[in-house]
């Protein structure tokens, strides 16, 4: 009865009086089971557990939590609801007597359900150690429910690690689409969705959100997983600034009335509240994330009252009231970095910029704010650079890490200038970071990622390409590595003449032009790089000036760093070491 859940639940009753009549109570039990999971699909949770309750007289004692179909159905409509307590009691009580039994056919399930539910608690650990501990215990070596594979990537996902997440959201599209399992193919092309999103392959999400809303639409399929297609599908459109489309598509997931009670629902308010609030629907979109964070807090559901609170955060900074963001900007951090939720501050990095600022300004989960702030890559800059001249030294101590390791030019710059601080604890604290950092290179110029190389003259000559010396032998002539740190040494144009003289200033009677072609030739086989880095112009030769470093620029550079009057005896002994 695919995609007729109502006449489905008819016939279940039906024969549920039938059983009753005849008192068979096999299929008594085995007709409100089904019940209960057609007013589950319905999205009536609580109508469901309460079927499922009316079993327990029909069953010996010692069967209530060793029956499959009923106990699985029981946990999922529990925590559906948010009791996630007592569904990890049920199931923990179940995986106990399973192993005195032995019944190594309901492990499985018991333990993946187990997972199930520390995911929505936020005990992720947990969740995948039960994960494992069921893909062991099971024949098949994989977990045999719907939604495991999904909860599984979505851990990745919220780590930030997109790509086995994304690894794993499509083995489960795949093992869905090969064995058919229609009912919960939907929930697993939303789930590659969202991590496509988080990509940035928009397109392909859009594609894999139409395919599931189309599909769960079709098969008049679970309410809840409808529901969260339109809402994540929403979110999909608001990050790439189509807030028309977006903000039909939450309304639409917001529409599900009769779910309103699981958790499912106050993830679609928790997404919906702030593409509503930006499309201009203001109080209605700080009500429903307010609502969502009442029932969350009681649901337990840890990822979305997280993103609840980012969205409550970005929403008074928004409407510039100071005090209601510093609230939920604390909340945010504080449980995002309970359970290292740091994906959605990347992906909707300028929405929630304010939160992570706020977390170097008042020292909240720094160590988290800062992870996030470093694989934020050169946007970083937008929340670094206002807090070089925070009025608070200890702000300006904070951003000198985060300055450091993002290891471009602007990070250098903002070293520089701390370092030249009014105050002597922040200029000691950016001249250590600086100290440590390699030094402007040739001509000041920044290397080429696909060029890179470092040069040691001071003591043995060393020459380095992309961290792997040149041996000897490769260079088939000591001239050939001569000529390149002549070149680097000048750091300028060269006429060949000049070169010919300093470098072999007593051959005489020799072809001196075909011996310094051919030197260069050598020079640039050694180094086997892709680009021209000596460049001929005008009759002269020059080493590209972005391709190199020497040691000895470097230790120039922090000798005059150190010799600027304004040094602390302490702060000069840190550039000298």
């Amino acid at each position: 009865f695919r995609g007729y859940p109502e006449t489905a639940e008819k016939l279940a009753r039906k024969a549920a009086d039938l059983f009753m009549a005849m008192g068979e109570k096999s299929g008594l039990t085995q007709s409100k089971i089904l019940q209960a999971r057609v007013l589950r699909c319905r999205g009536m949770f609580f109508q469901s557990l309460k079927l499922l309750t009316e079993c327990a007289p029909f069953l010996p004692a010692q069967d209530h939590d060793q029956r499959l179909d009923l106990l699985m159905e029981k946990a999922v409509s529990l925590y559906l609801t948010g009791s996630l307590t007592e569904a990890e009691e049920l199931l923990t009580s179940a995986l106990d007597k399973a192993k005195s039994r032995s019944n190594h056919y309901l492990l499985p399930y018991i333990l993946e359900g187990l997972g199930n539910v520390h995911y929505l608690k936020g005990n992720y650990i947990k969740a995948m150690y039960y994960f494992k501990k069921g893909m062991d215990s099971s024949p098949e070596g994989f977990l045999p429910g719907y939604h495991t594979q999904d909860h599984m990537s979505m851990i990745y996902e919220d780590w930030g690690e997109l790509q086995k997440a994304l690894e794993l959201a499509k083995q489960n599209v795949t093992c869905k689409e090969k064995l058919g399992m229609v009912d919960t193919l939907p929930s697993a092309y939303t789930h590659l969705a969202e991590v496509q999103t988080n990509l940035g392959y928009y397109q392909e999400a859009e594609a894999n959100y139409q395919k599931a809303i189309s599909l769960l639409q079709e098969i008049n399929g679970e309410r809840t997983y409808l529901a969260l297609s339109f809402a994540f599908y929403a979110r999909c459109l608001w990050l790439q600034g189509k807030m028309v489309e977006a903000k039909a598509n939450i309304e639409r997931a917001l529409a599900f009335h009769e779910i309103k009670d699981s958790l499912c629902y106050s993830s679609c308010q928790t997404v919906g509240g702030l593409i509503l609030y930006q499309a201009g629907e203001t109080k209605e979109g700080e009500r429903i994330l307010l609502e969502a964070v009442t029932a969350l807090e009681k649901q337990g559901f840890t990822k979305a009252l997280a993103y609840a609170f980012q969205a409550l955060a970005a929403l008074y900074f928004a409407e510039g009231d100071q005090s209601k963001f510093q609230f939920y900007a604390k909340k945010a951090l504080t449980l995002s970095a309970r359970i290292n939720y740091v994906q959605n501050f990347l992906t909707c990095f300028e929405v929630f910029a304010p939160i992570l600022r706020a977390g170097i300004e008042h020292n909240i989960e720094l160590s988290f704010v800062q992870r996030i702030i470093l694989r934020s890559g050169a946007r970083a800059h937008s929340i670094l650079t206002p807090l070089l001249k925070h009025p608070d030294p200890e702000v300006r101590k904070r951003v000198c890490a985060p300055l450091a390791e993002l290891r471009d030019e602007q990070g250098k710059k903002g070293l520089f200038l701390l370092a030249q601080d009014s105050e002597g604890d922040v200029r000691k604290v950016a001249s250590r970071f600086l100290a440590k950092l390699p030094q402007p290179l040739g001509r000041n110029q920044a290397l080429k990622e696909d060029c890179h190389i470092k040069l040691q003259t001071l003591g043995a000559l060393h020459v380095f390409v992309n961290g792997t010396e040149i041996s000897d032998t490769k260079w088939r002539t000591r001239k050939a590595k001569h000529l390149l740190v002549y070149l680097a040494h000048h750091g300028e144009a060269i006429s060949k003449e000049k070169i010919i003289d300093d470098l072999w200033p007593e051959a005489q009677g020799e072809d001196l032009d075909a011996l310094f072609h051919t030197t260069l030739y050598r020079l640039r086989q050694a180094l086997n790089l892709p680009e021209k880095i000596v460049t001929y112009k005008g009759g002269r030769y020059q080493l590209d000036p972005g391709c190199y470093q020497t040691d000895q620029a470097e230790f120039e550079k922090l000798i005059q760093t150190a010799s600027r009057p304004d040094r602390t005896l302490e702060e000069t002994i840190l550039f000298l070491e």
